[in-house]
């Protein structure tokens, strides 16, 4: 007999803001109030900057930000440059959300969304070089209540991230930081 994957309730984002910076299309609701930003790759640091401080007055706070940088590698992949291209918008919207919209709000969670490694050598470079990110930022804003976590899938068809990067978002997930996650690998 086949077990049944665990639901998650559907009200375990109630009254938090979340942001999507990229399409994260498969980030489940689940009562929150979702803000996104469809091109992150085009922000400059002050665009970024506004963008987090406008999205702070018209929601008072910011709980957590998933950067989904799959189309951002993908579109920087076509002039060879992917990697460099995710990792930069990585950074610049990580930045922006934890200094605009979080240092003084209490805190939140910066969840990095590799591209999937099924896109190739270069993808997965990208993820491991947002998981060091992650470690990084993780250790450097711990002191501001920030957490940054990498969530580097293994392919695109890796099951349950968006029930990951959920709980992630959620109250649950404030207890961690610095960690990078590989949902789809057998261990």
């Amino acid at each position: 007999m086949a077990s049944e994957a665990p639901q998650l309730r559907t009200d375990l984002l109630d009254g938090r803001t979340v942001l999507l910076a990229g399409p994260a299309a498969m980030f489940p609701a689940l009562g929150a109030n979702l803000e996104r930003w469809e091109d992150p790759a085009s922000f400059d640091d002050e665009r970024a900057e506004a963008e987090a401080r406008a999205l702070v007055e018209r929601h008072g706070s910011l709980q957590a930000a998933v950067v989904d940088l799959e189309s951002v590698y993908v579109a920087g992949a076509a002039a060879d440059d992917g990697m460099g291209t995710a990792l930069d918008t990585g950074w610049r919207v990580s930045r922006a959300v934890a200094t605009a919209a979080m240092v003084d709000n209490g805190g939140g969670t910066i969840i990095l969304l590799a591209p999937p490694a099924d896109l190739g050598i270069g993808a997965r470079a990208a993820a491991d070089g947002l998981a060091n990110l992650a470690k990084s930022l993780g250790t450097e804003w711990a002191r501001f209540d920030i957490r940054v976590v990498a969530v580097c899938p293994r392919d695109s068809e890796a099951e349950s991230v968006g029930d990951l990067l959920a709980w992630l978002a959620s109250d649950s997930g404030t207890y961690v930081t610095g960690c990078r996650f590989d949902p789809g690998v057998q261990v």
